[in-house]
């Protein structure tokens, strides 16, 4: 997350203790799970008013040596399912006043580290789509947020 909820630790933000949260595990490559999760949160609220792409997948790997099956599975997931999902709520979102996107980035888009070529291309192609995208919607959405969490260490990287 980009920004703590006040009296929560940072490793908990369970549906209980956030009032009005709808929390529901949805398999972004897979697209029926987003409509039918958009579907839930419109029959619930009666609105979407934020898009939070935070699903993704590491690839450390040199060039040389990349499968590019397994290029293209991280593509789907990190770039591929972040267009879907956005082209899935913007209906719901422009018939709003207030509503956000936010995309996970990578600090990794923005540097050369050996191992790590698949990976930063895919967020470097994610970084365009959200230079594109507040440019095809600036009449109707603020710039999306965008969140890179450089220096910070998740479960995933000490596994």
């Amino acid at each position: 997350m980009c920004q703590r909820h006040a009296g929560l630790s940072a490793s908990r933000y369970w549906p209980a203790e956030l009032p009005g949260v709808l929390a529901a595990t949805t398999l972004v490559t897979v697209p029926e799970d987003p409509e039918r999760l958009v579907a839930r949160v419109v029959d619930a609220h009666e609105r979407v008013d934020v898009l939070v792409n935070n699903a993704g997948q590491g690839l450390r790997v040199a060039i040389e040596d990349l499968d590019p099956a397994d290029l293209r599975v991280v593509f789907e997931l990190d770039m591929v399912a972040v267009v879907a999902g956005m082209q899935t709520v913007l209906p719901v979102m422009r018939s709003q006043a207030a509503r956000s996107i936010v995309k996970m980035g990578s600090a990794t888009s923005l540097r050369v580290l050996p191992g790590l070529g698949g990976y930063s291309a895919t967020k470097a192609t994610l970084n365009r789509v959200s230079v594109v995208y507040p440019a095809v919607t600036a009449s109707e959405f603020p710039r999306p947020a965008a969140c890179r969490p450089h220096g910070r260490r998740s479960p995933q990287h000490s596994a």
